[in-house]
C-alpha cells in the first residue's frame, strides 16, 4: 500500500468517527470531564449551559445560581438560532411543526436537543425549551419539541411571540434558562481529535516515504 493511499484510507476512517466535524456546534463540559453539560458554539465563541440544569427554575433564579454564568441575549438566542437551523419556515406566530425527522432540518433539531439537554420530558414529547428576555424586556421561550409518537419535530424560534414573564419569579414545568459564558474551556471532542489525527498521520506518512 503507497503512503498517498494508506494517508485516504486513515483520513477516512478517521472522519467516520467525527460527525461533528462540520458543525457550529460543540458539545462541551460544565464542571467535569465528559459531564457533556455545556455547549460551545465555535461560530460565536461562546458557551450554553445545559438546559436540563436551570429546568423548573425561574429565570432570576437561574441568572444567579451559576457562578460565572449569565442570561443570554436576545441577539445571541437569533444568532444561534440563525446559525444552527437550516432555513425554518416559521409561521406567524414564530415556530413551525411538523418537521420530519429525516430532513436536514429535523435531524438539526435531534442535534440540539442532545446537545442542550432536555427541560421536560413526558410519555409523549421531548422539549429543550429555554427562556430569554427579549429585546423589549419580555421573557421568551425558544427551542425544540420532539414528538416521540410520530418522531415529527417543532422548532420555536427567536420570535416566537408570547409572553412569558410570569417565569421570572417562578419555575417553568417545561422550561430552562439559557445562560452563557465566554471563558470556558472546550474539550477536544472528535472534530478536533480527528484534526490532531489527521496531523499525526500525515508525518507517519511523510516518513514511510523517507524510508522507502
Amino acid at each position: 500500500m503507497t503512503p498517498k493511499l494508506l494517508l485516504i484510507l486513515c483520513t477516512a476512517i478517521v472522519l467516520s468517527f467525527s460527525p461533528l466535524a462540520s458543525a457550529g456546534l460543540i458539545q462541551a463540559d460544565y464542571t467535569a470531564v465528559n459531564d457533556n453539560l455545556a455547549v460551545y458554539d465555535d461560530k460565536s465563541g461562546i458557551t450554553w449551559l445545559d438546559l436540563s440544569l436551570t429546568a423548573n427554575m425561574s429565570y432570576n433564579h437561574a441568572g444567579t445560581a451559576f457562578t460565572g454564568w449569565r442570561h443570554a441575549t436576545n441577539s445571541e438566542i437569533a444568532s444561534l438560532f440563525q446559525n444552527n437551523f437550516t432555513a425554518p419556515t416559521y409561521n406567524p406566530s414564530g415556530y413551525q411543526t411538523s418537521i420530519l425527522a429525516t430532513t436536514e432540518l429535523g435531524l438539526e433539531a435531534k442535534i440540539f436537543q442532545q446537545l442542550f439537554g432536555l427541560s421536560f420530558t413526558s410519555t409523549s414529547t421531548t422539549t429543550s425549551f429555554g427562556l430569554y428576555s427579549n429585546e423589549d424586556g419580555v421573557l421568551n421561550i425558544a427551542g425544540v419539541v420532539n414528538d416521540t409518537y410520530d418522531g415529527n419535530l417543532e422548532i420555536y424560534g427567536p420570535d416566537y411571540a408570547n409572553d412569558f414573564n410570569a417565569y421570572r419569579g417562578n419555575g417553568s414545568q417545561i422550561s430552562g434558562t439559557y445562560l452563557v459564558r465566554s471563558d470556558v474551556e472546550v474539550v477536544p471532542e472528535p472534530a478536533t481529535l480527528a484534526i490532531f489525527a489527521l496531523g499525526m498521520i500525515g508525518l507517519a506518512s511523510r516518513r514511510f516515504k523517507k524510508q522507502f
